[in-house]
């Protein structure tokens, strides 16, 4: 079975997206509320699984969503032999609010759907995550955040700037090279090279802002005089704080690579876990 019939496989055994594609393919054309409502699926979800399914599904000039000439065959494939694939299993209530939570692609389809919403959500992530930084006086090194003998703001803006950078890069490379995607690249339009390149620092930004957590609590903490961060487990609570900070940040990630490169969650989850790693060896060397 070559690897392009393992992908198709793959789209078809999953319950959400082998409802989508029959839906539309029932519906021959099928706006994207239209089609929420009668699957059920919230709005993240929808478009996540559209974003998987773009080899057999696209947009019309209105954009209502329709099948490609790939899409109708496996179409009429999965009607012809609806009873020979895996049955799906039934999800609960409380699988559904974990999956929201680890991995939150409902958070991405925004700023992917809806530019304007791309366009203030970054910025302002990026505006939030640095004020908090240099309230506290420290600098971001991806998935750290230190405090300089000397703080400048010229530092906290390349090393803010690094970051952004490095994490835009290794990203999209190590997602190429883990799903494959590197052996069969793809001609698109330079403009829609740029707007999905946007898009995707767009959602690096985004998932970046958990790391505000730190330097956030030691504004409060200097405010307040609450002792948290000088006290004998000084070290305990700030290291805390930071491994809390890094898992949200590293989820969010996985969720932005996995809706952004149209990956599965657990290729998108190794990318992020190896840019953890990646992320330790750097701050060495930083420092």
């Amino acid at each position: 079975m070559t690897s392009q019939s393992d992908e198709l496989l793959w789209l078809v055994r999953h319950r959400v997206r082998r409802r989508i594609l029959i839906t539309v393919g029932d519906a021959g054309r099928i706006s994207a509320t239209a089609l929420r409502e009668k699957l059920g699926i919230s709005t993240g979800s929808l478009y996540y699984n559209l974003r998987q399914l773009a080899p057999l599904i696209k947009q019309d000039q209105r954009r209502n969503y329709m099948l490609t000439e790939e899409g109708e065959r496996i179409y009429k494939l999965v009607t012809q032999q609806l009873d020979e694939l895996p049955a799906p299993k039934a999800r609960g209530k409380l699988s559904v609010v974990l999956e929201n939570l680890l991995f939150p692609v409902w958070l991405f389809s925004p700023l992917y759907e809806y530019p304007k919403i791309a366009a203030v959500m970054a910025p302002l992530s990026l505006a939030i995550l640095a004020f908090l930084f240099i309230n506290a006086r420290q600098e971001l090194v991806m998935l750290h955040a230190l405090r300089p003998e000397k703080f400048t703001l010229l530092d906290f803006g390349l090393k803010t700037a690094f970051t952004l950078l490095v994490s835009f890069i290794y990203l999209s490379v190590i997602s190429a090279v883990i799903s494959g995607n590197i052996r069969r690249p793809k001609l698109n339009p330079l403009n829609h090279f740029i707007a999905e390149n946007l898009k995707f620092l767009a959602c690096i930004m985004v998932s970046f802002l958990p790391m505000g957590l730190l330097p956030g609590l030691y504004a409060v903490d200097r405010v307040f005089n609450l002792g948290i961060f000088s006290g004998a487990y000084s070290i305990f609570a700030r290291d805390t704080v930071l491994i809390i900070s890094q898992t949200i940040t590293v989820l969010m990630l996985t969720a932005a690579v996995a809706y952004s490169k149209k990956m599965r969650w657990q290729l998108a989850l190794a990318a992020a876990f190896s840019y953890f790693y990646l992320s330790y060896g750097a701050s060495y060397f930083i420092r």
